[in-house]
Formats: C-alpha cells, structure tokens, sequence
C-alpha cells in the first residue's frame, strides 16, 4: 500500500473554518507512516486532551491557514482524525479526513474516509473509491477544492449509506 495523500476539513464551508492537505506522492512510505501516526495519537489523545482544546486549536490555526508549516498541517490532521474518530466530527463535504491511496500491484487508485492501513489489503481498493480514471481523465484529486475530489467524495459518501 502507498499512501500518496491525506487531506482534512473542519468547518471549511464557515468563517474560521480550515482545509488542509498533505502530499506524499513523491515519498509513499511517508503518507504510510503518518498514517500509523494517526492512529497511534489516538490513545495519547484520548488521555491528554479534550474537545474544546482540540476545538480551540483548530480555530486559532484557522485564523493562520494560509502560513503553516507541515507540521502544524500534521497537527490539524491529527486533531480532525481524532474527532472523527471519537464520534465527535460527522464527516462531509466540509468536515473529516479523506486518504488518497494505492495497493501495490494494482494500477489502481482509491480514494475514502478510513485509515487504509486499516483495511484488509485483499479490500483496499473496494474499500473506497476507485478513481483511477478519473486521474487519468485530468482530475487532481490532491485539490481539495476541486470539482474531482468533491464528485468522488460525494459518490464514496453515496455508496457508504448504501
């Protein structure tokens, strides 16, 4: 598996709100081992942090989208991954985490809202979305913003409630 990007939402459709994203197509293992990240914050989180701080940062780094360093990028994922996760964050077009994925071997793209490390491998790419075309088509599913990446989150959401 390779994870080529992880983009993040809070509010992002509302004054204050945030969007972030982090690229790692030029260095898959990376996206892999901040994906193992999040879900080792999970746990730390839970012990040493609550809502209203994750809350607080969000909107104080809100207000400073435009000059972060990768590493607050890392911090706000982790945080919105952590509410996400906790059932404090419903996820859609304007909230959550979206991981842009491949599985070795297959040529294929896939695009959804689960942690891929966490799939079984054999279902990785059935797990989301399969996108390869629409790359090949010219969409840039790394824009967050762009027409691509809202058509295929929103038909993932689609077949989620399915």
């Amino acid at each position: 598996m390779e994870v080529l990007n992880v983009s993040a939402w809070w509010r992002n459709d509302k004054p204050g709100g945030i969007g972030v994203g982090i690229e790692f197509a030029s260095n898959p293992g990376k996206g892999v081992a901040f994906c193992r990240v999040l879900e080792s914050q999970l746990p730390v989180y839970d012990r040493q942090i609550t809502v209203e701080e994750v809350l607080d940062q969000l909107s104080a780094t809100a207000r400073r989208r435009d000059q972060l360093t990768d590493l607050e990028t890392m911090v706000i994922i982790t945080n919105i991954y952590w509410l996400q996760e906790r059932g404090r964050l419903r996820s859609d077009e304007f909230n959550g985490v979206v991981f842009t994925w491949t599985t070795k071997g297959t040529g294929q793209l896939a695009i959804g809202e689960q942690n891929p490390l966490f799939i079984d491998t054999h279902k990785a790419v059935s797990a989301g979305i399969d996108v390869t075309e629409i790359v090949r088509a010219g969409g840039r599913l790394s824009d967050p913003h762009g027409a691509a990446f809202r058509a295929v989150l929103d038909h993932a959401r689609d077949l989620g409630r399915k």
